[in-house]
């Protein structure tokens, strides 16, 4: 798991989507991504399209992208 457990308890699948993908891409030991349903991969990769700037930016920059409205999670996924 590359991402905090936080981000497994987001309530919104988009964002929880968005989070997984950017701890994704931020861990350079990656090798394997799987999922139960291949729904999750598929949208990952296209979540993975959609918000590429966005996310190499908030990697370049050091923060999380507001994006999705994290609101009172945010703290505990920035731990």
């Amino acid at each position: 798991m590359t991402s905090p457990f936080a981000v497994m308890l987001l309530p919104w699948y988009k964002t929880n989507i968005f989070m997984a993908t950017l701890f994704a891409l931020i861990d350079p030991s990656l090798s394997i991504m799987q999922a139960a349903f291949s729904t999750s991969i598929h949208d990952t990769i296209r979540t993975l399209e959609e918000h590429w700037d966005t996310m190499i930016n908030g990697i370049r920059l050091g923060v999380l992208p507001d994006i999705y409205g994290l609101g009172e999670y945010r703290p505990h996924i920035e731990v």
